[in-house]
């Protein structure tokens, strides 16, 4: 008998997780994951109030239903009140993804948004721009397209090592994706109370087939570290990663 073609979704969010060595911490928050047959789940949790990243709540969603001939399917995370280690300091991070699926893929940026964020007490404003550019492109294949004219598109794949054929296009990894950063600038650096913090803001992962936005990915080192003379062996070291969300689905067989 031949195997029955049917679709499979694929959604997962995680609001925050944490990998550090200094505190001794691994930390999964605000995490669901769509099933292969779809429906909806969703999550909502404060955070430790005497943690190193606290928040007020991070909320998290995913769905996938069928509306006519278009399978979609549709995450979306947000955390208000962010605080990192009292130096580190967001209003609102939240996103919302979708994709829909009829013969190939289609995706869909409905909000991105990140609000009043403060780094070692000074405002930071980052501008959201290259969005509206990765909006305009729903396929992957209208996204290499548009990198050939779209100065501001094609400066934000390069700073996020997207390499390019003679015509210009962006080419893919051998995962086949592009990648680029949704916020100018896509990086704060700055040192607070003996450590180094790299702050990535915006990373977009995105394939024919998927979508990966990583909010805030935060690497925090002991300052001096690189260069062998680390002023403090108690600064915070690790990594922490916000809002990050995956989108896709496919047919099978």
């Amino acid at each position: 008998m031949t195997p029955q073609r049917r679709f499979l979704y694929h959604g997962e969010v995680v609001a925050y997780a944490a990998r550090l060595d200094q505190p001794r911490l691994r930390d999964v928050k605000g995490a669901v994951a769509l099933p292969g047959a779809g429906g909806r789940a969703s999550v909502l949790e404060p955070s430790d109030p005497g943690a190193l990243v606290r928040f007020d709540y991070a909320a998290s969603s995913v769905s996938g239903e069928r509306y006519g001939d278009a399978y979609e399917t549709r995450v979306t995370c947000s955390i208000e009140g962010l605080d990192v280690a009292g130096v580190l300091r967001a209003d609102l991070l939240s996103a919302v993804l979708t994709s829909s699926y009829v013969s190939d893929h289609h995706f869909c940026e409905e909000t991105v948004t990140l609000k009043g964020l403060w780094a070692n007490g000074e405002y930071r404003d980052a501008d959201a721009q290259v969005l509206s550019s990765v909006r305009a492109c729903p396929t992957l294949a209208r996204l290499r397209s548009a990198a050939v004219h779209d100065v501001r598109l094609h400066r934000s794949l390069a700073a996020a090592g997207t390499q390019f054929d003679p015509a210009g296009q962006p080419r893919t990894t051998g995962a086949g994706d592009i990648a680029c950063h949704l916020f100018d600038p896509p990086q704060l650096r700055f040192r607070a109370d003996a450590t180094d913090y790299q702050v990535f803001l915006g990373e977009y992962l995105m394939s024919e087939r998927q979508r990966r936005l990583t909010m805030m990915r935060i690497e925090m080192t002991p300052a001096g570290a690189r260069d062998g003379k680390a002023e403090s062996s108690s600064s915070p070291e690790g990594t922490v990663v916000l809002l990050e969300l995956r989108v896709n689905g496919h047919t099978h067989p």
